[in-house]
């Protein structure tokens, strides 16, 4: 493990820290970037993460669970509200695309699917 930039922290196997105030944490994990943090969850040896980017937060190499620690997919959010009432009562969905973006379609009339 090594922590080479300013005010950073290496915690884990095999993960270097080389940014300013950057961390990384878990296994096989590099953080080249400036306030950077990154978690590695890789099992395999041959799994290995860079983050290079400054001001970036990722968990790399397993399932993040929000409210449960039994996560059924890469990222799951307990109680998350799968529809919420528009203005008229009508009932929308909270939808997301495979590049992890989110939005609320509050009339239902976009297919989330």
């Amino acid at each position: 493990n090594v922590a080479s930039g300013q005010y950073a922290t290496a915690i884990g196997n095999r993960v270097t820290a080389s940014g300013s105030v950057s961390t990384a944490f878990g296994k096989n994990m590099e953080v080249q970037g400036d306030h950077s943090f990154g978690i590695g969850l890789g099992i395999l040896s041959t799994d290995s993460y860079t983050i290079t980017e400054d001001q970036v937060m990722a968990i790399m190499g397993g399932s993040v669970g929000i409210g449960t620690v039994e996560p059924q997919s890469p990222l799951a959010v307990a109680d998350l509200p799968t529809s919420a009432p528009d203005s008229s009562g009508s009932a929308g969905a909270v939808c997301a695309t495979n590049d992890g973006n989110f939005w609320l379609d509050a009339d239902g009339s976009f297919d989330c699917a």
